[in-house]
């Protein structure tokens, strides 16, 4: 018989494990371009956002006849041109009926006020300001901070206006019978808010956590852990549906316990927001 030539044989075991590599291997590939795409979506996001503010409150003819375009980069210009325009949006809260709140961060100051009137002064302790901001431009601002914010949304670690309603029972039986009614524990509650205003931006309040209080510290990283899940699942969202993730740039504040609760407490519905950052 002639000589029969052999080949090496595969065994399926080998097949399968091969299938499963490449098939793994695929899976990886796709999750890694869907993790770019998302961050190349993400990082575009505060450009278009700063590019929009700059475009909508850019300088008209009639501005820059009156003083000229050298003023728009004088730093006493912006400076003054700012103060009139916080003075101004002061003004427009003062002119409803509801309570405003007006935010000062070169004071370090926050004001409630009911028209034009300080109730209370409240001491800023310490604040941040999203970098992005930074790309706005000073007669940005100046136009921007005009008029006051309104608040669209708010989401809180404490109830807006809690009430507890008891009802006398007529007799003892009765009042055995009565489901017993869960205190307002707020007030030993951690205080932490975000307020979501008009031209997208960002109003975070914080209480101060003491570096003893481990119940505020553990309070505070799962409020913050919270919203940031919450704010991946919509951008995820939009990603999906091969749209640009929302951005919020965030001003984040830290007062005194009790303060933040007067300052959540006092905001109304839709109420209005006077804010200085320059």
């Amino acid at each position: 018989m002639p000589d029969q030539k052999t080949y090496p044989h595969t065994p399926p075991e080998e097949n399968k494990s091969a299938g499963r590599k490449a098939v793994r291997h695929l899976v990886y590939y796709i999750l890694a371009a869907i993790l770019i795409y998302y961050f190349i979506l993400a990082s575009i996001s505060p450009v278009r956002y700063i590019r929009s503010l700059n475009s909508n409150f850019t300088p008209d003819s009639v501005s820059l006849s009156k003083t000229g375009p050298e003023y728009l980069t004088d730093s006493l210009y912006l400076d003054l041109t700012g103060r009139l325009a916080f003075a101004r949006a002061r003004t427009r809260m003062a002119a409803t009926d509801s309570i405003g709140i007006t935010v000062s961060l070169p004071d370090s100051v926050i004001t409630i006020e009911i028209k034009g009137v300080t109730v209370r002064k409240i001491r800023i302790v310490e604040y941040s300001v999203a970098g992005s901001l930074r790309g706005v431009e000073d007669y940005t601002w100046t136009r921007m901070l005009a008029e006051p914010f309104t608040v669209e949304s708010e989401i809180a670690s404490i109830p807006k206006e809690p009430v507890m309603v008891k009802i006398a029972p007529r007799d003892t039986a009765e009042a055995s019978a009565m489901p017993n009614i869960v205190p307002d524990t707020s007030g030993i509650d951690p205080v932490f808010f975000r307020l979501h205003l008009s031209k997208g931006l960002r109003l975070t309040v914080l209480q101060v956590t003491g570096r003893d209080s481990r119940k505020d510290a553990v309070a505070l990283n799962r409020f913050i852990y919270r919203r940031k899940m919450n704010d991946l699942l919509v951008s995820a969202k939009h990603v999906a549906r091969f749209r640009f993730p929302p951005y919020e740039p965030e001003i984040r504040i830290v007062v005194p316990k009790e303060e933040a609760r007067v300052i959540y407490r006092a905001i109304p519905v839709s109420g209005e927001i006077v804010l200085r950052v320059k």
